[in-house]
């Protein structure tokens, strides 16, 4: 089977110049999507992603809080079904109200040819701190991307400021994966190394060899208990942004500043999972902790520059691309049970997510993302018919860093309603009726720099219609 990676360019059009109260809920497949759609949307919320670091996107499981971020989902962004063929039906059945794009068939794209050995991309380290709400910590053991792609002259349009100078960004990765099903476990290598050159228009460069290795091992223990191990050893380099940027950022609120001499991060990474059935319930439980060195972050320093922008006497304040070594542990838990009942299924879930993370020398990460507990009924008719109740329970964050605000908590309730009706041997119609935030609670993305200025969305109810031939 021929198979093809792909290079892609995203245009600016999930958020535009100025914070927008109806932020989108965002979802992408793979980490080099991610990071190409977390810096259009850098400060006021962060894309989920979908496939964890060091799988196969060709395939793989979804998690619990994967499914329920890409069930909650407002924008789509994937490759398309050439890289995940599996996932075709997965954003049809989970993400129907969602704008769904497919990157691959946009006109501009650039096809390369499919290096079967290449060790898959993973994501940026700022999913720790800086994910949405609605995410449920499912890129804990992401912190490794080195595909920034911070060699485009992005961030021009932050009201008319140099907010990042031109740079140059020249990359080598060489890779290899392997995947063996052995006698004792499913076993996955990952080896990778990245040269890493950086250099803006008038001189600043930064340059680094880095190396990174990833195990896995899974094994069925018993009929109903399975256990996956995964052992990781990431370096990823500082971004251009992270390194050169000096400037207003409208968007935020901030005057940002990079630090050129930031040195590359490194996370060691342990991932703990099990899953079982039981008297009719699927329990599924995962523990991990990161221990990183050198972990870049943008740290508010409660001081004020007044810009001289569009804005007269505008005072934004200073925020500092910084670095100290920090350790991020937590868990995921999702237990669930399907019933069979007349003419379809029920599919009664409860889930809780968790996430402490803390700088070694003491203090707590910006913007890290609180507890969150989640129920839902999701239930599937053999005439086509489906709904889906679900309610968030997000507690308050009081953890915070230095000149950082606490976030109150609030109950999120989602409820669809949908129905296929076939037109013909080729046309389908489906009719879906959807209410978000249905309590229309007043509530804030801690993750986010705006969270006061740009509360979410409050309730929302529409109907939309997709005709398929």
């Amino acid at each position: 089977m021929s198979r093809n990676l792909l290079t892609l360019s995203l245009a600016t059009t999930l958020i535009g110049g100025g914070a927008h109260a109806d932020t989108p809920q965002v979802a992408v497949d793979i980490a080099p999507v991610h990071s190409l759609v977390a810096r259009v949307m850098e400060g006021v919320a962060v894309p989920d992603l979908i496939i964890q670091p060091g799988a196969s996107p060709h395939e793989y499981s979804l998690r619990p809080s994967e499914a329920a971020a890409l069930q909650a989902s407002d924008l789509v962004f994937w490759v398309g079904p050439g890289l995940t063929p599996w996932l075709a039906d997965t954003i049809e059945t989970l993400a129907q109200e969602a704008s769904v794009t497919a990157l691959s068939k946009l006109d501009g794209t650039v096809k390369l040819e499919f290096r079967e050995s290449a060790v898959f991309e993973v994501h940026d380290h700022d999913d720790h701190s800086g994910h949405d709400d609605h995410d449920a910590h499912a890129d804990h053991d992401a912190h490794d991307d080195h595909d920034d792609h911070d060699d485009h002259d992005d961030h021009d349009d932050h009201a008319g400021e140099n907010y990042l100078e031109p740079t140059q960004s020249d990359e080598l990765t060489l890779g290899y994966y392997i995947s063996n099903q052995l006698d004792f476990a499913h076993i996955d290598f990952g080896v990778r190394y990245d040269r890493i050159d950086r250099e803006t228009e008038d001189g600043h460069k930064y340059d680094d060899s880095l190396l990174s290795f990833s195990f896995a091992a899974s094994k069925q223990l018993s009929d109903n208990l399975g256990v996956s191990l995964g052992l990781s050893s990431v370096e990823k380099a500082p971004s251009a942004m992270e390194l050169f940027v000096d400037g207003d950022h409208m968007v935020t609120q901030l005057h940002v500043v990079g630090d050129d001499s930031l040195t590359a991060e490194k996370a060691n990474n342990i991932d703990l999972t099990f899953n079982t059935a039981a008297s009719g319930f699927d329990v599924e439980l995962s523990l991990f902790k990161n221990s990183i060195s050198d972990f870049i972050y943008l740290n508010r320093t409660g001081e004020f520059n007044v810009t001289a922008d569009v804005l007269d006497d505008l005072e934004l304040e200073i925020a500092e691309y910084m670095q100290q070594d920090a350790t991020f542990e937590g868990y995921e838990l999702q237990i669930s049970r399907s019933i069979n009942v007349a003419n379809g299924s029920l599919v009664a879930s409860l889930g809780r997510d968790y996430v402490d993370a803390q700088f070694d020398q003491g203090g707590f990460i910006p913007r890290t993302v609180p507890t969150r507990n989640l129920v839902s009924l999701n239930y599937s008719g053999n005439d086509g018919l489906n709904w889906l109740v679900s309610l968030k329970d997000i507690q308050g964050q009081s953890k915070v860093a230095a000149n950082e605000e606490a976030t109150d908590g609030y109950q999120w309730l989602d409820v669809k309603l949908s129905k296929g009706f076939k037109l013909s041997n080729t046309e389908v119609l489906n009719v879906s009726v959807f209410a978000k935030n249905l309590m229309n609670k007043v509530a804030r993305n801690h993750s986010s720099f705006v969270k006061e200025e740009v509360p979410l969305p409050g309730k929302n109810i529409g109907i939309k219609a997709k005709l398929s031939f």
